[in-house]
């Protein structure tokens, strides 16, 4: 299903948003980018303190069904929403992040 609307939380702290001019459903919600270490290998090996990083988009959180397609989700609802939920999104967040932190993506 395609979102209808895209929604972004560019950071948590304080929270920073991209948001259309209306929330049409179905909507697409994005969390922050993890950090991802990346390791270039092609020469010869993992070099000690040379990793390079790179930002990735790894969540996103599909709101409403196709049965709500075309239904606007009024901004104040929304905000709402995001607001009750923020403590569950800020913690999936540090958990991927930490998961990430332990590993490295090889080249």
């Amino acid at each position: 299903m395609e979102p209808a609307s895209i929604v972004k939380i560019n950071k948590f702290d304080p929270l920073t948003m991209e948001l259309p001019e209306k929330i049409m459903l179905p909507a697409r919600l994005y969390l922050p980018n993890i950090r991802l270490k990346l390791y270039d290998l092609s020469m010869g090996g993992i070099i000690p303190g040379a990793a390079l990083t790179s930002d990735a988009q790894v969540f996103c959180l599909d709101i409403g069904t196709e049965e709500d397609a075309g239904t606007e989700f009024e901004i104040g609802k929304f905000m709402e929403f995001v607001r009750v939920t923020l403590p569950t999104l800020v913690e999936m967040h540090r958990i991927a992040q930490a998961e990430f932190n332990k590993k490295a993506l090889l080249d």
